[in-house]
């Protein structure tokens, strides 16, 4: 039988479960803009030239998603029993050196056609990454005009919360020729990231999740 549920219960159930998931000890940032959530774990530590969540990483987040009643259906997909909330995970590039966002954006964007209501879960590095070239045209606006910076915000508060690979962004934006927008924001995003670390260090570090998520779409 088809159980159907209402977007607003959807919508309450994630945001209570973000909030759970962040009190266990796993950072989970929720990204507005694109179905994705962005994870980081400081244990766990990426490889420079092939960023992706790791198995570890998705190993966590699926122990602690079984407390709260989630099944993992596949390798890359885990959901709860009223299919309320679905996270699933992009297949790794298999070359090192790609663009560790390519496969991701991919499987973003059938997601969004099929109208299906999964979260991606990435890493911050690539989710900076589809932001730079997804919204290059309204970041470069904002960068321009005295406009609010919804999109600068959401990124420097990631790279706040979450510290991404900066050092590859631009050469990895290379090929779409989009790494002009990297280089004019390239300041901002690593004083973020570099508050975000020393906040920590100074035991300061506030986060910015549980607001992040209010932001969700109502």
């Amino acid at each position: 039988m088809n159980i159907k549920v209402s977007k607003e219960h959807m919508r309450e159930n994630l945001k209570h479960l973000l909030l759970q998931i962040n009190q266990k000890g796993l950072s989970f940032f929720p990204l507005t803009r694109i179905n994705a959530v962005s994870i980081y774990t400081a244990d766990f530590y990426e490889n420079y030239d092939y960023d992706i969540v790791l198995p570890r990483q998705r190993e966590k987040l699926v122990n602690i998603l079984k407390q709260f009643d989630f099944k993992q259906v596949s390798g890359r997909v885990i959901t709860n029993k009223d299919k309320s909330v679905t996270f699933e995970f992009a297949k790794p590039n298999f070359t090192l050196g790609d663009d560790p966002a390519e496969k991701t954006a991919r499987l973003l964007q059938a997601r969004t056609e099929n109208q299906s209501n999964s979260l991606v879960v990435i890493t911050p590095t690539q989710a900076l990454l589809i932001y730079l070239k997804q919204f290059y045209d309204p970041v470069k606006l904002e960068l321009e005009t005295n406009a609010p910076t919804p999109f600068i915000d959401e990124m420097s508060a990631l790279l706040y919360e979450q510290p991404a690979n900066l050092d590859k962004v631009r050469e990895w934006l290379g090929p779409s020729q989009k790494d002009d927008l990297f280089v004019m924001l390239k300041l901002k995003l690593r004083q973020a990231q570099r508050q975000g670390i020393e906040d920590r260090r100074e035991f300061k570090f506030r986060s910015l999740i549980s607001e992040r998520i209010e932001l969700l779409e109502n």
